[in-house]
C-alpha cells in the first residue's frame, strides 16, 4: 500500500512540476492531440500563465502532503498510537473497571469498611473523554451476591454515565458494596465501602466488613469505580468525606 502511495505522488510530482516548466509543451503532448489543428488552438500567455500557477502550487501541496506521510512510507508501516502511561498513573498491575451501574449513597453505611481511595480521574462518558479508560478491561460478568449496582443497558458501560473515576486497592476477598458522594458547587466527597459477599444460601454474611485494608500491589485487587455525579467535575475539588483531597491520577 505504502509503495502505491509513492509511486502515486512520484507521478503526480512529476505532471506538476513538468506543467511549472513547461505549460504549453506539456499541453501540446497531452492535449493538443485532440484538436483538428493543434497549433492554431495552442492556448495564450493568459492561460499558460494560469496553467504555470495552478502547477506550481500543486507541486507544493505534494511536497507538503509527502513530507506528513513520511514516517509511514519510509517505515512501511502506519504510525502507532503512544501507550499509554497506566502504570505511571494507576500503578501496577493494571486496573479493571467495575462495570456496575447504581445510584451513591449520601451516608456512610454501617457494618461495611471504608477502604482508602487512591486517586481519582474526571472523566465523560459522552465524549467517551479519556479514551484510553473506556479500552480498560471491565469486572464483568459479577456472579458475587451483593456486589455493588447492576449490570448497564446492553451497548452501554457504567463509564458512560460516569463523570468521575475513583481507584481503590482492596483485599481481594471483598468486593464493593457502596459508595458514598457528598458533593456541593466546589468539592466532591467520595468513601468506597468494601465487605464479604453474601453467602450463597441467602442473608448476610456476618464478617461483611471483614476486609483488610492497605495491602501491598502483589496482594490486592486494583479496580477503577465509575461514579455519577450530578454535573461535571470541571474544577472542583475531589477530596475523602474526612476532607483530605485525593490526587488526580495525571498528577505528578
Amino acid at each position: 500500500m505504502n509503495v502505491a502511495l509513492l509511486a502515486l505522488l512520484a507521478a503526480l510530482a512529476a505532471l506538476t512540476v513538468w506543467g511549472a516548466i513547461s505549460p504549453r509543451g506539456q499541453w501540446r503532448v497531452l492535449a493538443a492531440w485532440t484538436r483538428r489543428e493543434p497549433y492554431a488552438s495552442e492556448p495564450g500567455p493568459v492561460s499558460v500563465g494560469i496553467h504555470r500557477g495552478v502547477a506550481i502550487v500543486a507541486s507544493v501541496a505534494l511536497v507538503m502532503v509527502a513530507i506528513c506521510l513520511s514516517p509511514s512510507v519510509s517505515s512501511g508501516k502506519p504510525p502507532q498510537e503512544q501507550p499509554q502511561p497506566l502504570s505511571s498513573l494507576w500503578g501496577s498491575p493494571e486496573p479493571v473497571v467495575v462495570n456496575r451501574v447504581y445510584a451513591p449513597s449520601t451516608e456512610p453505611p454501617i457494618g461495611l469498611m471504608a477502604q482508602p481511595v487512591l486517586r481519582y480521574q474526571a472523566v465523560n462518558g459522552f465524549l467517551r473523554d479519556p479514551s484510553y479508560l473506556f479500552a480498560l478491561e471491565s469486572l464483568r460478568p459479577v456472579s458475587k451476591r451483593g456486589y455493588i449496582g447492576v449490570d448497564p443497558r446492553p451497548g452501554l458501560s457504567a463509564m458512560d454515565s460516569a463523570y468521575l473515576v475513583v481507584q481503590v486497592r482492596a483485599d481481594p476477598a471483598c468486593i464493593p458494596r457502596d459508595v458514598v458522594v457528598q458533593e456541593d458547587g466546589t468539592r466532591v466527597a467520595v468513601g468506597v465501602y468494601y465487605g464479604r459477599p453474601d453467602k450463597k444460601g441467602g442473608g448476610s454474611n456476618p464478617s461483611v466488613a471483614d476486609c483488610e485494608p492497605g495491602l501491598d500491589d502483589a496482594h490486592s485487587v486494583s479496580t477503577l469505580i465509575p461514579i455519577a455525579l450530578d454535573g461535571e467535575l470541571k474544577d472542583r475539588k475531589v477530596t475523602g468525606l474526612d476532607g483530605t483531597e485525593i490526587p488526580r491520577a495525571d498528577s505528578r
